[in-house]
């Protein structure tokens, strides 16, 4: 790009951004002045539409590129945002799902790079598509929901430890639903939170219908030989210390497949980078390099 064409570049943008500026401080304005600003009540859903629009005209212009690629949004862009936690403990043991990454966000609709993973391998190398199958989503990712719902519909069901966060109320050592209830599992980045990680994969392997499949990702190190944990400790510091996050109670080593198959499940990994259609040697949807999936199978 020329000289000319930067400075029309960065002129657009400077007036977009300005118009979004504008839109946002009126909508905000509308909303703390009563009746007395009835008539700028009226525009306030317009003003709204010009602030998201602005806002996202500004994001294309600031991203442009084709570098990277989102499989939720499907929006382009020269590179995605960091993410993660820039954590002394996750550095140490280079913890994958948890440490932090330069390229892991997507601008636009701020899906992560598990997420994405999540939603290629669930469309490339499961049944989830083509099959009248049952799944249980725990702590389900919100921009995976929307996705298996309308293929699955009422055969998809999501649980949660919160109440209202999802289909039902979850805990993941008593599942609520009877042995072998679905064809499949999904609960991410859950048992890093669970005192007793044992009996939530064992209470994970009972619903599952034999032939089933589950995908249980977790933050790892391959540096770990074995899992450093302490259910007991309830200080948050000392937690993010330890565990790389408040809320975490243990940070998994190379044994957690080892655990899945004490449980009973049949436990492999998924190197994403062996197959094309995750993106290739460019990585085209900004996935982590070193995650891979941790697959299990009920026999």
């Amino acid at each position: 790009m020329g000289k000319d064409g930067l400075v029309r570049a960065f002129t657009r943008r400077g007036l977009l951004y300005a118009l979004c500026l504008l839109a946002k401080t009126f909508v905000a304005h509308t909303e703390y002045s009563g009746g007395h600003m009835s008539s700028l009540m009226k525009i306030k859903p317009v003003l709204g539409r010009i602030y998201a629009r602005s806002k996202l005209e500004v994001k294309a212009l600031w991203y442009k590129g084709t570098r990277r690629t989102c499989c939720f949004c499907n929006r382009q862009a020269s590179t995605f945002l960091p993410a993660g936690f820039d954590v002394e403990v996750l550095r140490k043991y280079h913890v994958v799902g948890g440490g932090f990454r330069d390229e892991a966000k997507c601008p636009y609709c701020f899906s992560l790079d598990r997420v994405r993973l999540l939603d290629l391998f669930l469309e490339h190398c499961t049944n989830v598509s083509s099959e009248a199958v049952s799944v249980l989503h725990i702590a389900p990712e919100y921009h995976v929901v929307p996705r298996l719902k309308s293929v699955l519909k009422d055969r998809y069901i999501t649980g949660d430890l919160a109440a209202g966060a999802a289909d039902s109320v979850v805990d993941v050592t008593a599942i609520p639903f009877p042995d072998a209830s679905f064809d499949a599992v999904i609960c991410n980045h859950v048992l890093e939170h669970v005192p007793d990680d044992g009996l939530a994969m064992r209470e994970l392997f009972r619903v599952l219908k034999s032939g089933g499949w589950a995908v249980l990702q977790v933050p790892s190190s391959n540096e770990l030989p074995a899992t450093l944990e302490d259910p007991t400790l309830e200080d948050e510091e000392e937690r993010l210390k330890k565990f790389g996050q408040r809320d975490h109670i243990r940070l998994y080593g190379r044994d957690y497949l080892d655990r899945l198959k004490t449980a009973g499940f049949q436990a492999t990994l998924f190197d994403w980078k062996t197959d094309p259609r995750f993106g290739g040697s460019e990585n085209q949807f900004g996935l982590c390099e070193n995650e891979l999936v941790h697959y299990c199978t009920k026999p």
